[in-house]
């Protein structure tokens, strides 16, 4: 006996609700592993010239540690993005001045939140970190701070 159209749509839902529910089982058995590091950056490109002597590129670089293993958990590519982004810091102030050009990890106002502050009170600990390790570092706790204040605020 053939089923019908609508018959086979409702076994076909119940299937993607049943590996969807399968996909979040495993990807709950493994969390994703980041490192974040600011570093000093050359400036290599005409275009980024600094004219200011107290002033220099870092790069804040996003990486997953565990990267196969998630991946084979379920989690999507979305959800596994590696990346970088340049930042201009003022070696006399102390302090990042401000984001400059493309990239693809940011520590930034939130697009959906309200404006707020938590990317400043981030910065404000980036800085006295660089103050204390101008070479820079690993400074995950510090992201990872700001990320959970930020999915807080967003909810």
């Amino acid at each position: 006996m053939y089923k019908s159209v609508a018959e086979l749509r409702a076994e076909m839902r119940e299937a993607e609700k049943r590996e969807a529910a399968e996909r979040e089982a495993r990807k709950a058995l493994v969390q994703v592993k980041r490192r974040y590091t600011i570093l000093p950056q050359e400036n290599h490109s005409m275009f980024g010239r600094i004219y200011d002597s107290t002033c220099k590129y870092y790069e804040l670089r996003c990486a997953v540690l565990n990267l196969v293993e998630a991946t084979e958990a379920g989690y999507a590519s979305h959800e596994l993005t590696e990346g970088s982004g340049r930042y201009l810091y003022n070696t006399a102030t102390g302090s990042i001045v401000c984001a400059v050009s493309g990239g693809t990890f940011y520590i930034s106002p939130g697009w959906k939140s309200t404006q707020d502050d938590l990317d400043v009170a981030a910065f404000e600990e980036i800085n006295e970190f660089l103050l204390a390790h101008p070479e820079g570092g690993i400074i995950t706790d510090i992201v990872e701070r700001f990320q959970t204040a930020r999915k807080e605020t967003d909810k």
